[in-house]
């Protein structure tokens, strides 16, 4: 889905920049052949406002009102916003980002009040990519981000705040462990910690796993 075509690569797909012909020109390309073209709107004006609602989408492009419909746009959302992503976005595809989002994951799981081995939860690896966005970019729009990195977000607007909560405070965490600099980071970073060993040494010295790792 994210490998686009070099007619894909010309759908200059903002707000500013997308306008029907490039929408039916993306849809001709190959993987939206079945998107119709009031569906591709309401797709192409999510990503540039993450926080319209859908009854307003669906009324704009009139498009029908069901959690169906809302489906189908969220699914070619997150399509079209691989082909033309923010600046500040991380492919989780991409191995050098996997190892470094993998590893930050890792880090996370910082020494609760317990003590010993117990760490905070491991955090889902779409909300650190989503809060690795965030210190690129702090205006993102992080509803956006969501539907990039596959976070479910439903047709009522459920998960919209829930998402963003966690991704503000994974941002703030990960400020707060100096894990900022995300060149340096993939530099240092080649590849994953090995997580087997991270978890044998957390047992045997009765650790957290971020001090593990």
């Amino acid at each position: 889905e994210r490998a686009a075509s070099s007619k894909m690569q010309v759908a200059l797909l903002t707000a500013a920049e997308a306008d029907d012909a490039l929408l039916l020109q993306l849809r001709e390309a190959g993987s939206l052949k079945k998107a119709s073209l009031p569906q591709l709107r309401a797709a192409r004006d999510f990503l540039a406002d993450g926080e319209v609602g859908w009854a307003e989408l669906a009324a704009r492009h009139g498009i029908l009102q069901s959690a169906g419909a809302w489906d189908a746009t969220i699914k070619l959302a997150r399509r079209i916003g691989w082909l033309r992503p923010p600046a500040a976005a991380v492919d989780e595809a991409e191995p050098a980002t996997a190892a470094v989002l993998s590893n930050m994951q890792l880090l996370l799981q910082v020494a609760t009040a317990g003590g010993g081995s117990s760490s905070r939860s491991e955090t889902a690896i779409a909300t650190v990519a989503i809060a690795a966005e965030l210190l690129g970019d702090p205006g993102l729009n992080i509803s956006a981000a969501c539907v990039r990195h596959g976070v479910t977000i439903g047709h009522l607007g459920s998960g919209r705040k829930s998402a963003r909560e966690r991704a503000e405070r994974t941002r703030a965490a990960l400020v707060e462990l100096g894990l900022t600099d995300w060149e340096a980071l993939k530099r240092q970073w080649a590849v994953k910690l090995d997580r087997p060993a991270v978890k044998a040494l957390q047992q045997r010295h009765r650790v957290s796993v971020a001090e593990a790792a």
